[in-house]
């Protein structure tokens, strides 16, 4: 029996600094140590860290690439919010994982293919324009403001609250999308 194991290399980005500048990570907890050489590295996890409090506003475009490559917000412990003005872009099988009380406000139209959505965590879909689809997956909690937006066909869990404000929604099916809220939903 053969297993496929990979080791990842882990990047913590430093207080300050933009998300797109290598410079701004390093191997170390406070973003201190080597820096990757680019964004588009196989294995890679790119941890948003040392900026809780306060939102971290994304004002120009980020590319993430590389086989099983990770962008991680926060840490479970303390509050952090990404605020994507711009646009966060995952490329081949590079993910965005969103821990406990880590909030994404999507205001791009561009949105990174998401992976492990923690049940603490919440994702604001914000865009002003457009028809903007909701992926399918299981979320803790979402809130949809402005313009439409729409469910991928499927099955999409809120295990939170689901807020509903100045927006339209629908299930953009056949097939259609089963929606289970188990938390409050708020219009």
């Amino acid at each position: 029996v053969s297993q496929s194991r990979y080791t990842p290399t882990i990047y913590y980005s430093k207080a300050t600094g933009a998300l797109n500048d290598t410079a701004t990570w390093g191997e170390n907890y406070d973003g201190s140590g080597t820096n990757p050489i680019s964004f588009n590295i196989n294995n890679a996890v790119f941890n948003i860290r040392n900026r809780a409090g306060s939102p971290i506003i994304l004002n120009y475009n980020w590319t993430v690439g590389g086989a099983n490559a990770r962008v991680n917000l926060g840490d479970s412990v303390l509050a952090y919010e990404l605020v994507l003005d711009s646009a966060l872009t995952t490329v081949g099988s590079a993910r965005l994982d969103v821990n406990n009380m880590a909030t994404v406000r999507f205001k791009n139209s561009t949105m990174p293919s998401l992976n492990l959505i923690s049940n603490g965590s919440t994702l604001a879909f914000e865009q002003n324009t457009g028809v903007v689809t909701i992926p399918v997956n299981a979320y803790g909690n979402i809130e949809m403001r402005n313009a439409q937006k729409n469910f991928g066909p499927g099955s999409v869990t809120v295990l939170g609250n689901l807020t509903l404000e100045n927006t339209t929604t629908q299930s953009a099916g056949p097939p259609f999308t089963t929606l289970t809220v188990n938390g409050n939903i708020n219009y």
